[in-house]
């Protein structure tokens, strides 16, 4: 199979494009969770509540599970193994800067912010660290980002996208399904990540070409 050339100079503007259209929406939500509560996120919240079941419990408490540090980050350490071993050495060091800047930056921005998490009903997991933005939903969307990227010109392309789409949605929402974040928090999360993670595929690329940064913007 012929390698893919990840970040090809044509797609550089549409990727500019959705960096600053992420980095801009999410400066609106930082702007709004400081300044005064978000109108839709607590009703949401007790929409969501009201539909709450027992099955529901299951199948979301597995969503936040397998979007949790204790498996991400396991799953991330084998990829990059497995793509180093292969010689496939960028697309490790890209995978491996992408889930572990999301961590950093997750920390980062929690410390900054200071929201506290949502207390309208007891939340079936105890989460004790801040609220803006989700952990969960920067992770899983730096992960499936990551992964999109480097399958991006190989048949699985469409695959990734979907599969990676529907976990991104599945972990979101079981955050919000728990009660432990606001839907502002999920959506900022996944915002930041945006950034991050095509942030950094084109610094990556700026280092391997070795062409002037401006000429990739």
């Amino acid at each position: 199979m012929k390698k893919p050339n990840l970040h090809s100079p044509h797609k550089s503007p549409y990727e500019t494009i959705v960096i600053v259209l992420a980095l801009l929406a999410f400066i609106v939500l930082a702007v709004s969770v400081k300044s005064q509560p978000i109108f839709f996120d607590s009703a949401f919240l007790h929409w969501i509540h009201l539909h709450a079941t027992h099955f529901y419990d299951s199948v979301f408490l597995f969503f936040t599970t397998l979007g949790s540090a204790a498996v991400l980050g396991p799953v991330t350490v084998l990829a990059v193994i497995l793509l180093w071993v292969r010689k496939r050495r960028y697309d490790a060091v890209f995978l491996l800067c992408c889930v572990a800047g999301a961590s950093v930056a997750n920390v980062i921005l929690k410390t900054l912010f200071h929201r506290v998490r949502p207390s309208l009903w007891h939340p079936s997991v105890l989460e004790t660290s801040y609220s803006f933005p989700s952990g969960h939903a920067m992770s899983s969307s730096a992960v499936a980002l990551a992964v999109v990227i480097i399958l991006w010109d190989t048949r699985w392309r469409w695959p990734a996208i979907i599969f990676g789409s529907l976990f991104v949605l599945a972990v979101g929402y079981s955050r919000l399904y728990l009660g432990v974040h606001y839907p502002s928090d999920v959506m900022g999360g996944w915002c930041a990540s945006t950034v991050l993670v095509l942030g950094i595929a084109k610094l990556l690329h700026h280092f391997k070409t070795k062409r002037p940064l401006k000429d990739i913007l």
